[in-house]
This record gives structure tokens, C-alpha cells and sequence, in this order.
């Protein structure tokens, strides 16, 4: 568990918050990928309308795989395309 985790955690745990997000959603570009097959989400309903809803002005991208936990190995090849795509497009997204 890193650092971040463990004080998402224990914010949750000891205060029982709904939405544990610790600090501003930033307004950059954000590729977010995790597996579908995981039995937890480290993620909220609100991270998740955030990058959906900057997709087009910031290139942020959300998306599911079916995958567990390690979505890198899970996925290897459809991870890395989309990586690669979505590195080779995020530069039209930088704000001066």
C-alpha cells in the first residue's frame, strides 16, 4: 500500500466519508485504466464524471479493462496501444 493509499484509507475508516478524495481533481490530461474484475474500486463516482467529462478539452481518458488488479499484465497488448495513442495525442491538450 503507498503512501496515498493508506491515508485514503484511514480517512475512510475513521471518519466513514462517502467520497474519500483527498485533494482537487487537477485539470490536466489523465489517462485512468483499472480492472473491471477488481472486487474494490480505489476510485469514486465523481473521479470517474470528472475524466469523462474532460475528455474532449483535456484528453483525459476513463476506461475499463478486463482485467483484475495488475491491468499491465492482464492486458499487455491493449494497454500499451492505448497508452501510446493516448500519449501521442495528449500534446494538442497543453495549455500555454
Amino acid at each position: 500500500m503507498n503512501h496515498l493509499y493508506f491515508h485514503l484509507w484511514k480517512r475512510k475508516i475513521e471518519k466513514n466519508e462517502e467520497d474519500i478524495t483527498l485533494y482537487a481533481i487537477p485539470s490536466i490530461p489523465i489517462y485512468f485504466g483499472f480492472g473491471k474484475y477488481m472486487p474494490l474500486k480505489f476510485h469514486t463516482n465523481r473521479w470517474k464524471c470528472h475524466l469523462l467529462h474532460h475528455q474532449k478539452d483535456l484528453g483525459c481518458v476513463y476506461k475499463e479493462y478486463k482485467a483484475g488488479h495488475w491491468v499491465m499484465t492482464d492486458c499487455a497488448q491493449e494497454f500499451t496501444q492505448d497508452i501510446q495513442k493516448w500519449i501521442a495525442t495528449v500534446n494538442k491538450y497543453k495549455q500555454t
